[in-house]
């Protein structure tokens, strides 16, 4: 109704116009009618059943009408439509992606980031699931195999999906019944699962700040070295150093160094490349500097601002739990495990 009185057009013939003809979902509709062939197999549009009794009878149910309650569900498409819309929300996280025609893709982001907390409801509950919320009309997981994932469910009398996707590879999944109560949201995050491992997909691509890439190779650099941190002062913010002193921090160090047993020669312990462990983000990176008996592992956090720095350094014994299982080096980027993330050194 909003849209109606500030255009002083029809809402069906508004987004048709401004949305779906410049994304390309050329067979999507307000109309059952639109699609040729009305009812016939393959052909057309599927009519919508409903069994009252386990299965041994079907009730077709009527078609949607548009109107003021329109956006729950008068809109009629087929599969390939549902997949090229998740492909253009999803490509708004790729930098490659140079589309802001239709809607910005800073706009198109903040839709599939969540702002609301999504709290005990089973139509987002699984073991893997960390987290879950509301964006902007899409619901966002934090998987704890897959990584980030975006989702949303539609249902009627007569119909269920669901669409989901991985922002981070752009692979989705959308999934049409046509009957409803069926588990959508159970298929197409199974069918997610099965693709992402058998392409071998991480969860998540992290690529570095270049000033993150050198702040850890100069550290590393001294710590592989036995050196003190005063020889890459330059990297730190000034309240490092008068967080805790620059001495006591290399006493610490040196400490830890002879709890491990000592340091691994510098040409023998490997590129940093191949000993990454994981990201937060691209302004934080721990990695493992080897020792003789065992490694220790460093931690270091940039501020993100317009010359980033070191805001953060943290040099300890690896924890009981291991982050990451085993560990593929490369020259410029890691995969630590199937679904933990790939760390890419600029």
């Amino acid at each position: 109704m909003i849209v109606e009185r500030v255009t002083g057009r029809l809402l069906p013939e508004v987004v048709e116009a401004e949305l779906l003809a410049p994304v390309g979902l050329r067979h999507t509709h307000y109309d059952y009618a639109d699609f040729p062939g009305e009812g016939e197999p393959g052909a057309g549009i599927a009519y919508g059943f409903t069994s009252f009794d386990r299965g041994t009878t079907w009730v077709r149910r009527p078609f949607g009408r548009a109107g003021a309650l329109g956006c729950v569900g008068s809109m009629y498409s087929i599969l390939p439509d549902i997949a090229r819309w998740c492909g253009w929300l999803s490509r708004a996280f790729s930098p490659d992606d140079g589309d802001d025609a239709v809607l910005s893709r800073a706009a198109r982001r903040r839709m599939q980031i969540g702002h609301t907390a999504i709290h005990d409801d089973d139509r987002v509950e699984r073991p893997t699931l960390a987290d879950a919320g509301y964006g902007l009309g899409l619901v966002v997981e934090i998987d704890r195999e897959l990584g980030r994932l975006v989702q949303h469910s539609g249902g009627l009398p007569g119909f269920s999906s669901n669409m989901r996707w991985h922002p981070d590879s752009g692979i989705g999944v959308v999934v049409f019944t046509n009957t409803n109560g069926m588990p959508t949201r159970e298929w197409t995050y199974e069918i997610l699962a099965d693709t992402m491992r058998a392409a071998d997909v991480p969860a998540q691509r992290i690529p570095l700040w270049p000033e993150t890439t050198s702040a850890a190779r100069s550290i590393d650099a001294v710590l592989c070295a036995g050196g003190s941190l005063r020889e890459c002062a330059e990297v730190f913010t000034d309240n490092v150093f008068s967080d805790i002193p620059l001495d006591q921090r290399d006493n610490a160090i040196r400490a830890l160094i002879a709890h491990q047993g000592g340091l691994v020669s510098a040409p023998d312990a490997g590129d940093l490349a191949s000993r990454v462990l994981w990201a937060p983000s691209a302004a934080g990176v721990c990695w493992r500097v080897p020792c003789r008996g065992g490694d220790l592992h460093v931690r270091i956090e940039l501020t993100e601002v317009h010359h980033p720095r070191v805001q953060r350094v943290v040099v300890e014994l690896p924890p009981a739990a291991e982050h990451a299982g085993g560990s593929e080096g490369g020259t410029s980027a890691l995969v630590t495990h199937q679904f933990q993330p790939v760390i890419t050194l600029l």
